[in-house]
């Protein structure tokens, strides 16, 4: 909440000079002062009630309308994708702590990270499975009574083992390619959704 508030405090600023603005320049100001807020640390949001959600949601699109130059009663999801390329913000969630666990992977993390996580194919007797050969994580056991469900090597092994085997093999081995496939993936997940 305390983050919205902030938030929505930046956009009324940059919104007292949007007129002097342009587009690109809107957009520099709206990722400096609000998008960074919402991805700061994000990763902790993770499993947030959907009320919650909702209220971060809010941010983004009142970001994205005054960015657009729209009411606040016009539709903006089609340009919040097709123009911004934002995710909403679950999937900004989720696209953070994958790319984070892809980078503890590579060893491009740091090591208190990268010791919470044990991909399948290192454990004795495991090695052969399916699961193996797909690059899967270890899901750790937790009490889902206590905040263990809540834990990176948890959260991080969920994520990861949800992703398309073609994104968590290794295969894709530049850091802004894997960046751009994980998102279209994401994308691709909202766009099947609404179909249905």
């Amino acid at each position: 909440k305390n983050i919205c508030r902030k938030c929505f405090y930046q956009i009324h600023r940059i919104r007292t000079i949007r007129d002097f603005l342009t587009i690109e320049s809107t957009k520099t100001l709206v990722h400096s002062f609000v998008c960074s807020r919402v991805d700061f640390s994000n990763s902790v949001m993770y499993g947030i009630n959907l009320f919650l959600q909702d209220c971060v949601q809010s941010v983004l699109n009142a970001a994205a309308r005054m960015i657009a130059g729209v009411s606040k009663f016009d539709s903006i999801s089609s340009y919040m994708r097709d123009e911004l390329h934002w995710l909403r913000f679950p999937f900004r969630v989720k696209f953070k702590i994958a790319l984070l666990v892809r980078d503890c992977l590579i060893g491009d993390a740091p090591a208190y990270l990268i010791e919470q996580l044990m991909p399948v194919s290192r454990v004795h007797g495991r090695c052969h499975l399916r699961s193996s050969d797909h690059g899967d994580l270890v899901m750790p056991s937790f009490r889902s009574s206590t905040f263990g469900r809540g834990r990176f090597s948890v959260v991080a092994a969920e994520i990861w083992n949800s992703l398309p085997v073609q994104l968590k093999d290794g295969s894709i081995t530049d850091r802004q390619l894997f960046k751009k496939s994980l998102k279209h993936h994401y994308f691709n997940i909202v766009h099947h959704r609404k179909r249905f």
